[in-house]
């Protein structure tokens, strides 16, 4: 068994010999760096793959400087994440929550300028040569930083693998070694492995949903005003209802089928009407003062169903009425902040409930006969990017009716929450895709949600307790460790 110092005089061996190889994997990391600032989302599995080779090449160089331990341990720990890796899905690699990400960000920072080692002509060659790549503690820092800053690519067992073994390597480097600096490591893998214990798992876990009020029929269409009051369409009675949180319900406006509802910055309300093939505008007291209800070459819509402001001025609906998977013609449409209005999308099999993500550059959309949530890059004010598919949901089973995603709404984290109607269940989806959670909804057809409470903390859902003939329902879910997004608020609108 070879002593400290032994070994640390082959680790320094190796990081000068090698130096070259170093500068390569600086050359790869950077490549890798700037492709995903560029907006580059590789899969999952390649990125799987990719995060072996650095290990793999750990592994070689400790057998050919005779450290058969090293070797051993990162032959095992390569091939271990290897086969994790090419059995990850296809589907495009998300990113942390900023605080895992920013960590994320440190820890690979110091993989890439490992101060220890390298025997340089100058300081500045830890810039561009230091040992990541090449020996253990560095290359672990570089991987698990970025495997913390890409969520571990979706995997509870690529960051355990990852976890352990940085663990492991930080320990021996601090304890075994007397590298003090390796304490860097032993932090940024109790990240990775606490990342592995709940990263993947929604934190929307809490109290089972309690009826928060009784509504006559079916409801809808849930937003909350800044008093912290919220409104729910009766879509039977074609009432939309005002809550109050001490669970007063009074009638506040009328329309013939109300339906998805936003508050703009000047207190007017926009409401879908499918009855009345409208987006209509309410003023702040429950009357009608505008509507849109032509489709840009003059054409009736075929019935709006849902709204979601983009904090420009602008908004966009769904227009699905009639259309289904035999008859795709279902619409996203955009409205501009001088009213006019514009396709942004065609050829939807019934599409439902729709979000903005709160950096303005994505329209999450449901596509209910499809029982799918699609996403869209905007590109501009109602130009969207080519349709990419976030997430097939899940089918019914048992005594679910349905399972067609409707209403939705997001956390702080990027989380998306789906009403899943038919199945009385919120579905939990994170940013790249997974299905983190799914919640009891209470209403067996849930149909919109909503984050409310003084916290943020409290997820509010609409629908009915058993199909849209039973009465209706709002129930409320408190979440522990999760703040939702609040609705965009336009600061401006139009009157038509």
């Amino acid at each position: 068994m070879p002593s400290p110092d032994q070994v640390l005089a082959g680790l320094q061996e190796i990081a000068t010999t090698w130096q070259l190889l170093a500068v390569l994997w600086h050359c790869c990391l950077a490549l890798v760096i700037a492709l995903l600032l560029g907006g580059w989302r590789p899969s999952r599995r390649i990125m799987g793959v990719l995060t072996a080779l650095p290990l793999l090449s750990v592994a070689a160089l400790a057998g050919l400087s005779r450290n058969p331990f090293n070797a051993l341990v990162f032959a095992l720990v390569s091939i271990a994440v290897l086969i994790i890796g090419l059995r990850l899905p296809r589907r495009p690699s998300g990113f942390s929550p900023m605080w895992v990400r920013g960590s994320g960000a440190l820890l690979l920072a110091f993989g890439w300028v490992y101060p220890h080692f390298l025997e340089p002509s100058s300081p500045l060659a830890y810039l561009y040569a230091a040992p990541t790549g090449l020996i253990p503690c560095p290359t672990l820092s570089a991987v698990i930083g970025m495997a913390l800053i890409l969520d571990g690519l979706g995997s509870r067992a690529l960051s355990l693998t990852l976890g352990i073994a940085g663990m492991f390597y930080g320990v021996t480097g601090v304890w075994g070694l007397g590298v003090a600096i390796d304490w860097f490591l032993i932090v940024g893998s109790a990240l990775m492995l606490l990342h592995a214990t709940i990263g993947r798992r929604s934190m929307a876990v809490g109290k089972s949903p309690e009826k928060f009020v009784d509504i006559p029929h079916f409801c809808e269409g849930i937003v909350f005003d800044a008093a912290g009051d919220f409104y729910v369409s009766d879509m039977l009675e074609g009432t939309i209802y005002r809550i109050t949180p001490d669970r007063t319900v009074v009638a506040w406006g009328r329309t013939q089928r109300p339906n998805g509802h936003k508050i703009m910055h000047d207190e007017t309300h926009l409401v879908c009407d499918a009855a009345e093939k409208a987006v209509l505008r309410l003023g702040a007291d429950g009357s009608v003062i505008g509507r849109e209800s032509l489709d840009p070459d003059g054409d009736p819509l075929l019935g709006p169903n849902d709204v979601t402001l983009d904090g420009t001025g602008g908004f966009y609906f769904t227009d699905p009425e009639g259309s289904g998977i035999r008859d795709p013609r279902g619409s996203v449409y955009y409205v501009d902040p001088a009213g006019a209005i514009h396709r942004a999308v065609r050829g939807l099999a019934y599409p439902n409930g729709l979000v903005v993500r709160p950096d303005g550059t994505t329209l999450l959309v449901a596509e209910g006969e499809r029982n799918r949530i699609l996403s869209y890059e905007i590109l501009s004010p109602g130009i969207l990017g080519p349709m990419r598919v976030l997430i097939d949901l899940p089918a019914k089973t048992g005594k679910q009716i349905d399972n067609h995603p409707d209403g939705m709404t997001l956390d702080e984290t990027g989380n998306l929450y789906v009403a899943h109607y038919g199945m009385g269940r919120i579905q939990v989806v994170s940013p790249d895709g997974h299905l983190v959670e799914s919640l009891n909804a209470g209403n067996l057809s849930c149909s919109n949600v909503a984050f409310g409470g003084p916290a943020m903390n409290r997820l509010f859902v609409t629908g009915s307790v058993q199909d849209q003939r039973s009465p209706g329902a709002v129930f409320v879910i408190d979440l522990h460790g999760v703040r939702g997004v609040k609705a965009a608020c336009n600061p401006r609108g139009h009157t038509r």
